[in-house]
């Protein structure tokens, strides 16, 4: 079950910012980098700080659809080596 309840209008492009953000660096976000492009990209306005975003995020993390690394500083729509989701966490 998710922490919040979201509806698609703000999740998708948290989705879609998270994929981005990570084709243009090359390797995982960080969640100000994937605010940027929630900001800059998509002008998306629905959020007032990345802290906001963060909530978001984490809220993707519950629903095991994003991984983060061991500090949950970078993220990734993609299972990668040394990344995981919340059922992955949770079991370790």
């Amino acid at each position: 079950m998710a922490t919040l309840s979201l509806p698609w209008f703000v999740v998708n492009p948290v989705m879609q910012s998270i994929q981005q953000a990570e084709d243009l660096l090359g390797r995982p976000p960080s969640i100000f980098e994937i605010y940027y492009i929630l900001e800059k990209v998509h002008k998306f306005t629905f959020f007032n700080d990345p802290y906001q975003a963060a909530a978001v995020i984490f809220s993707l993390l519950r629903e095991d659809l994003v991984f983060t690394d061991s500090t949950a500083s970078y993220w990734t729509m993609t299972k990668r080596e040394g990344y995981e989701n919340f059922s992955e966490i949770f079991r370790r």
